[in-house]
């Protein structure tokens, strides 16, 4: 499958022949990209393009053991979501924090987390709006945000940058709708959702339209309601004129909490570690053999071993190149 921004982007414009606008008013492929991506290394947690709406949720596994399906098609909420202060003036008075997830049309969200913040400030030069990722999950795998590439990074394991969280935005052109997706790494995401016993919520609304011929729906009418899998949606399609997918998808993780606990750990399963082998010319010895560069496996001048072979430390040669 083509990159998953590119792939996004495609399925968010609409075709200019009646043929293909009439069959891409069907969504056959936004379901199968759905599936697709939930599978898939780069994750998309939060998108607003034209025709598309995206923005995955954090939440306790236990309340989508099964999910409440009813409840979660009453989701309403937004990345715009953020802390605030709540005041009651009634009696008896009292004032509060009210988090992000406050009154989100969804009990199930309401105790989720959110995992972007879409954030607006007027004194920024140019862009306006920008995007910040749960602290948490950026602390917890040493993510730091860069400028000049408009994501969260971290250095790899042979010491280059690698971009963990991509925040990619679409500028509007002439009468075409701008946009955001934000993607994460799929294995770190599913670390943190093990790590807190949660899973992903993720809510969908593709709506599909020509802007300038489209003026509201056909009053009234009937919504399609169907469960595919982890996918629950409800659907509305009027042939040449409109349509719309809007529903939820859950993605659990890929990675148990015992699995976790056995990576982050040094000494399990040393047994089972894999360990190059070279051919090695031991001067000393007058042998060349294959050798296992596993710890136990060799010796050297200043080891006192029961190995029938000891490598010089030295000089001596692997596969027929000297090396000192």
């Amino acid at each position: 499958m083509a990159d998953v921004i590119t792939a996004l982007k495609e399925l968010s414009t609409a075709p200019s022949e009646d043929a293909p606008f009439n069959k891409w008013l069907e969504f056959k492929e936004i379901v199968a990209f759905l599936k697709t991506n939930a599978r898939q290394n780069e994750f998309v947690v939060y998108a607003t393009i034209q025709h598309a709406f995206m923005h995955a949720i954090a939440v306790p596994m236990s309340l989508v053991n099964p999910p409440n399906v009813e409840d979660l098609m009453l989701w309403n909420c937004t990345a715009t979501s953020s802390w605030g202060v709540c005041t009651t003036f009634s009696e008896p008075r009292s004032i509060s924090i009210s988090p992000p997830l406050d009154h989100t049309g969804s009990k199930t969200l309401d105790q989720g987390e959110q995992l972007v913040f879409s954030r607006r400030f007027e004194g920024r030069v140019g862009r306006k709006n920008y995007y910040e990722v749960l602290q948490k999950f950026v602390h917890l795998f040493d993510l730091h945000f860069l400028d000049e590439r408009n994501a969260y990074c971290r250095i790899d394991k042979h010491g280059d940058i690698e971009e963990v969280i991509r925040i990619v935005m679409f500028p509007s052109q002439g009468g075409s709708y701008g946009g955001t997706v934000v993607t994460f790494n799929r294995k770190l995401l599913d670390e943190y959702l093990a790590l807190t016993n949660s899973a992903i919520v993720r809510t969908f609304d593709f709506t599909r339209y020509r802007p300038s011929q489209f003026g509201g729906w056909s009053a009234p009418h009937l919504a399609n309601y169907a469960t595919d899998g982890d996918l629950s949606y409800r659907s509305h399609l009027e042939p040449g004129h409109a349509s719309y997918l809007r529903g939820f998808q859950v993605v659990r993780p890929m990675i148990t909490k015992a699995a976790l606990i056995r990576r982050h750990d040094p000494t399990h399963d040393e047994d089972e570690r894999q360990y190059a082998s070279f051919i090695a010319q031991d001067w000393k010895n007058n042998v060349v053999r294959e050798i296992s560069c596993a710890p136990g496996a060799t010796a050297n001048y200043f080891t006192k071993s029961d190995l029938p072979f000891e490598l010089s430390p030295a000089f001596f040669q692997i596969g027929g190149a000297f090396e000192i």
